[in-house]
């Protein structure tokens, strides 16, 4: 797999919005429209817009994606092993996302662990 420097954010900084980032980038909507329904969400359930139990519910139920096991592999194995497809992967404290066996974010986290993994499904 390889890793593409990819930064989403419509001002180009780095910021703490690598949820927002990974999932305008997963579902190909716009960032702002992401960042809109993030923050209604959080509004739905009373919670943090960067919380995983926040997002998580935009993901599965509002993006209709589906939870996929990753057995405590790697960013990289796991993309390894699933090289067709856009997922969105959550490791210690971020979101990322890969198309196609291709990692895009800011930094490079092939080597952390996932520990939720949901698949676009069209």
């Amino acid at each position: 797999m390889r890793f593409v420097y990819y930064n989403l954010n419509p001002r180009g900084i780095k910021e703490n919005d690598c949820v927002t980032r990974a999932i305008a980038l997963a579902s190909d909507l716009p960032y702002e429209e992401i960042a809109d329904k993030l923050w209604l969400t959080a509004d739905l359930y009373n919670c943090d817009r960067l919380c995983k139990f926040c997002y998580s519910n935009f993901i599965t139920n509002v993006l209709k994606y589906k939870e996929v096991n990753c057995d405590d592999m790697t960013v990289e194995e796991f993309a390894n092993t699933h090289p067709y497809g856009t997922f969105l992967i959550r490791v210690p404290s971020h979101l990322t996302v890969i198309k196609n066996g291709v990692l895009y974010d800011i930094w490079d986290c092939r080597h952390e662990l996932c520990d939720t993994v949901w698949k676009r499904v069209d």
